[in-house]
């Protein structure tokens, strides 16, 4: 945040790996692309009066490589302004076979809003969720 915003060509490959990541939401669930939400994330979400959500990452702007430091301010920067907007969220981890990053499971953010932060933290693309459906990606 705050500086040039990170332009990267997605490669094919780089796609692969996005759908190919799972996503450790809450230490106990996994959440995968194409797939439905595990039961709890659903009733997370019902409990929380929600029907959408984003896994929203900070981390590797760019999907370049990033320091350690950089990496925990970005995320910091994220899970501040969750709170600072009054939004629920569950800690996250998403990982693959050649990357692993901390990533926030937030309750009611339709595709606008989640391309939106994409946007403020150089990402190329988040993980969306509209209830009775299945996790999406979402290029930004």
């Amino acid at each position: 945040m705050g500086k040039d915003q990170v332009v990267t060509m997605i490669t094919e490959e780089l796609l692969e790996e996005y759908r190919n990541s799972r996503y450790l939401i809450a230490d106990a669930h996994v959440m995968r692309i194409g797939s439905p939400l595990p039961i709890e994330l659903i009733a997370w979400l019902t409990a929380h009066s929600a029907t959408t959500a984003a896994l929203l990452g900070a981390e590797y702007p760019g999907s370049k490589p990033t320091s350690a430091e950089e990496n925990e301010c970005q995320h910091q920067a994220l899970i501040k302004e969750c709170a600072e907007r009054g939004l629920h969220w569950l800690p996250a981890v998403g990982m693959c076979e050649t990357w692993h990053e901390r990533h926030v499971f937030v309750a009611g953010l339709d595709n606008n809003a989640a391309h939106d932060f994409c946007t403020r933290y150089q990402q190329n693309a988040v993980v969306t969720y509209s209830m009775g459906g299945v996790a999406e990606l979402l290029i930004a």
